[in-house]
């Protein structure tokens, strides 16, 4: 085992911040890889963060107990509490979570997340969670694994009052704006981008509608594109990127793209 290595777990025993157990469980494994003549230690540290995700399950917050992010960003049962001030859930207007991750030879090295959130008041939350792995660093993999597990419960609490604000702006405007690149769907299923314009429900009956694309090199889970013609960037077609509230606007293709020809 590299010494720097052994070093680097001796000092986060002494301050506390890992316990004995896992400090022997570290080194067990750590001095495993070394036997078995691993060539790098890269596949062993993915193996310990996942573990360590592991550990920061969903806990469902309420007022007594809540999930608390940080210092400034806690979530409760029925409001969330951002730098002393406190917004009821029902205030939340809009919801908006961006993350990003960077790998090295497979090995996770860096991962970034922000959570947006609109009141009713027009107040914009804004909290961000980032960790870089040098070793292993386990209070940032818990406060990106929290502030993703707050993400995942607003979302839930919230969805069916962030819907009904989209439907109600159908029957004022006719239309909806899906992403920051002003991305239009109308009443009748059409998607508008720029001059470009396509029915949902007959692009997704010709196969042309995916959500998420995935290549040999990156997946993008929010990237959507509508075709007219096919889905290749040589293909007529919209795409765009979901932005804010994308459980909504996900559920609202969805249902656009199923509906029958003539609903």
């Amino acid at each position: 085992m590299d010494p720097s290595v052994k070093k680097h777990l001796d000092q986060r025993l002494v301050k506390g911040e890992i316990s004995k157990e896992e400090y022997l469980s570290l080194l067990s494994t750590l001095s495993q890889s070394a036997n078995s003549g691993l060539s790098s230690l890269g596949s062993v540290l993915t193996s310990v963060k996942d573990a360590l995700f592991t550990e920061y399950q969903m806990v469902t917050p309420t007022d007594e107990s809540p999930l608390v992010v940080n210092n400034d960003f806690s979530i409760y049962g029925t409001f969330l509490q951002h730098s002393g001030t406190r917004v009821p859930f029902s205030q939340i207007y809009a919801i908006g979570y961006k993350s990003s991750q960077e790998r090295i030879n497979g090995t996770l090295t860096r991962y970034e997340a922000t959570l947006r959130i609109l009141s009713r008041a027009g107040e914009i939350i804004k909290v961000t969670a980032n960790m870089t792995f040098h070793l292993i660093t386990k209070i940032a993999v818990k406060q990106v694994k929290l502030l993703e597990n707050a993400y995942i419960f607003l979302n839930s609490v919230t969805f069916e009052q962030r819907l009904a604000r989209h439907l109600a702006e159908f029957k004022v405007a006719g239309f909806i704006v899906l992403s920051g690149d002003d991305v239009r769907l109308y009443s009748n299923g059409d998607v508008q981008k720029g001059n470009l314009r396509i029915n949902l429900t007959e692009s997704n009956r010709k196969g042309f509608f995916q959500i998420g694309t995935s290549n040999l090199f990156a997946q993008d889970p929010d990237s959507v594109i509508i075709g007219a013609n096919g889905i290749s960037f040589l293909s007529t077609r919209i795409n765009f990127q979901l932005d804010v509230d994308k459980d909504v606007v996900r559920a609202l293709l969805t249902g656009y793209a199923n509906r029958p020809a003539n609903g």
